[in-house]
């Protein structure tokens, strides 16, 4: 019984059999009842612009030899069946020893684009790709070029035309994102706020303590990213929200926070920072009940930075005397510790480094209540007197984002697979915190604690028990209560542990501060529910439903007026790039630029520049190499 022959059949056999030969085919051209397949080195290269070798800026190569090739598939009607038409069998050119030279070869077949677009979906770079390609499909021969061009291929389908920060926003409207943008008066974005409503869940139920610091070198305008991140009840950390602004001044400061505030169900108590004037008025101006502390790490390296060059590079235990009752004075637990701490350093180094210290009396003093222990934990800080925790998160988004040079489409992708791990690794630690118990938490005292706050908290707790027990059997003086543990953690202190032990009474978990609560009501807890509508949306059902009831002789009208609105709605363009950087240098590839305390210690630590003699810096990267004289 004759069977017909289908045309990809056909097709692909024709191919195989000149692949095996050293020969490419390509399909040139197709009508419905024919197909005409040529060599892949078949025609000539065509000068569509008449260019000329002056006038040619690309010096480009072709494999194109006009070779005679040529092979018809041509459907038989009657037959029900294709056939294989031979017009020319000769080529022009010797075959190939190796196909992959081929650009056609080397391309992704339509399994392996599905697997590179799942990767690139999950934050792999391109030559992870490569390597998981190379395992998973082994006869493949594509390289980096084609796993790029096909990224770009579907890069440009998602954008449909669009711009990528016209993309962007219309990802956040349709994703879980609450999002507000500002615009210059030219249409380009100023400023774009957005959080995840996982992330306002968390803040609502998080929303005492936060930690707010700017970050560089993510995306291509080298807008800063400020990152404010919160605390978990198991001490993790979580990011409250992601605001990209154009200039570090106090109007974009304090509409960020303006936008962020609406975030959070109650007022937060405290925000760390560095010393950035601008971010601490707008913390000013958007939460004034919240105390806003300055970061211990960084007071303590523009010490360093400022007042080691007064000491002599010789005595280097002066120095680390000095340094070491500075952080005396700055753990104070009460004011007269504070006071008493200070009159003596002062008197110390008063005659030795005078102008260190009043270095510290005019820049540091006046702020002491926003870094002194004595004052700060007064407040429930939750441990985070630095911004260590935001530097980490820092950390976190560099590598995810891994490029610099990437837009805000990218950089937003990255940021909400990063998140989406977070979410879930936060859920899960809660959820094991609530099954697991631990030996050294045996004690009766803790037996209505267990299982219901976090391990932290009750290793905070368990410290303070030990020196509880110390003061029970007398092995150690018991000091008047500071109220700083309870203050700045809201656990309970060794004090009133020791009553809970002279009273033989367990802990109450009423005595522990919510923030470290494992179990959540129904207001609180943290669910993937139905996000509530968002102001842009809940405006945009409102004109739907309105439409819906206006009478037909009133509609034309009002959809007139829409139109205006439309019309006059300036497009979206992309942040205006910032030439003034902070951050890595240009050209600079694994290094930055060194901060003042990095270049002070370098030259009191005797490393100098071979060439010009000065510190800080090394041969290779001295700016000066090109005007220095060599002796001969």
């Amino acid at each position: 019984m004759f069977q017909s022959i289908k045309k990809e059949d056909l097709k692909s056999a024709l191919i195989k059999e000149w692949q095996d030969k050293g020969y490419v085919l390509k399909q040139r051209r197709t009508k419905p009842n024919k197909v005409f397949m040529t060599c892949a080195l078949s025609g000539l290269p065509e000068n569509r612009r008449n260019l000329c070798p002056k006038t040619r800026i690309r010096n480009k190569g072709t494999k194109l030899c006009n070779c005679p090739f040529s092979v018809n598939l041509v459907y038989r009607i009657q037959l029900n069946t294709w056939e294989r038409v031979d017009k020319c069998l000769e080529h022009n050119h010797d075959p190939s020893s190796d196909l992959t030279g081929h650009s056609s070869i080397r391309r992704l077949k339509e399994d392996e684009k599905k697997a590179v677009e799942t990767m690139r979906e999950s934050g792999i770079g391109a030559s992870q790709i490569l390597n998981v390609l190379k395992n998973e499909f082994s006869n493949t021969v594509s390289g980096r070029k084609e796993i790029h061009n096909h990224l770009s291929f579907a890069r440009n389908k998602f954008l449909n035309g669009r711009s990528p920060m016209k993309a962007l926003l219309d990802t956040l409207y349709e994703g879980p994102y609450k999002y507000y943008y500002a615009l210059e008066n030219n249409g380009s974005v100023k400023s774009l706020f957005f959080s995840h409503h996982q992330s306002i869940q968390l803040c609502k139920r998080f929303g005492k303590v936060f930690i707010a610091d700017c970050t560089y070198k993510t995306n291509q305008f080298n807008m800063p990213l400020l990152n404010i991140v919160g605390i978990t009840s198991t001490f993790h950390t979580f990011n409250a929200g992601f605001i990209f602004l154009s200039v570090e001044n106090f109007d974009n400061y304090k509409w960020a926070l303006e936008k962020f505030k609406e975030c959070l169900e109650s007022c937060m108590e405290v925000i760390s920072t560095d010393k950035e004037m601008a971010l601490i008025n707008a913390i000013k101006s958007v939460f004034p009940n919240a105390k806003n502390f300055i970061c211990t790490w960084h007071i303590s390296k523009n010490i360093l930075a400022h007042c080691k060059p007064h000491f002599s590079e010789r005595d280097e235990s002066l120095w680390e005397n000095f340094i070491s009752e500075w952080n005396v004075v700055v753990e104070s637990k009460t004011i007269q510790h504070y006071e008493r701490n200070w009159e003596s350093f002062e008197l110390n180094y008063i005659s030795i480094a005078g102008r260190a210290i009043d270095y510290i009396k005019q820049n540091w003093l006046p702020w002491k209540e926003s870094f002194i222990a004595c004052y700060t934990n007064k407040h429930l800080h939750l441990g985070s007197r630095s911004t260590s925790r935001g530097e980490g998160s820092h950390f976190v988004i560099k590598r995810q984002v891994n490029l610099a040079k990437c837009d805000l489409l990218t950089v937003y992708k990255s940021l909400h697979l990063m998140l989406e791990n977070q979410f879930k690794d936060i859920k899960k630690y809660a959820e094991q915190e609530k099954l697991n118990s631990f030996p050294q938490h045996s004690h009766d005292i803790f037996k209505n604690l267990i299982k219901k706050i976090s391990r932290f908290a009750l290793d905070k707790i368990l410290e303070q028990y030990k020196l509880a027990f110390t003061f029970l059997t007398g092995n150690k003086v018991i000091e008047p209560c500071s109220g700083g543990f309870t203050g700045s953690y809201g656990l309970p202190c060794a004090h009133s542990i020791l009553s809970a032990l002279k009273n033989d009474e367990p802990l109450d978990i009423s005595s522990i501060n919510d923030q470290w609560h494992l179990t959540y009501t129904q207001d609180d807890k943290i669910a993937d529910e139905e996000p509530e509508l968002s102001p842009k949306r809940l405006i945009l059902s409102q004109i739907n439903q309105t439409l819906l009831n206006t009478s037909p002789s009133v509609l034309p009208s009002l959809l007139e007026k829409i139109q205006e609105v439309i019309e006059k709605n300036p497009e979206v363009k992309n942040p205006i790039p910032i030439i003034k950087k902070r951050g890595r240098p240009t050209g600079a590839k694994n290094r930055r630029d060194k901060s003042l305390f990095e270049i002070v210690e370098d030259n009191l630590c005797g490393k100098k520049c071979r060439l010009c003699g000065e510190g800080g810096h090394n041969s290779r990267t001295c700016r000066n190499k090109e005007y220095v004289v060599y002796k001969l």
